[in-house]
């Protein structure tokens, strides 16, 4: 399996863009069919400097992929 790991920190006062934003990026697994699994996960640590935000997104088999 490929894995895509993506950080982020959302800006200060977009929690109500924030809420959407996680909300319709955890429909993308059902949507598209090349995401084999997928997690949405928040910081535990709260820093001003770290991300707030991490997604990870597993894709089927290497071997399937072409050439």
């Amino acid at each position: 399996m490929i894995k895509h790991i993506v950080l982020w920190k959302f800006r200060e006062g977009t929690q109500a863009q924030a809420a959407e934003f996680l909300r319709k990026l955890a429909q993308l697994q059902g949507q598209i069919p090349e995401i084999a699994a997928m997690q949405v996960q928040r910081s535990r640590k709260r820093t001003v400097r770290r991300r707030s935000h991490c997604v990870l997104f597993g894709y089927g088999r290497p071997c399937a992929l072409p050439k």
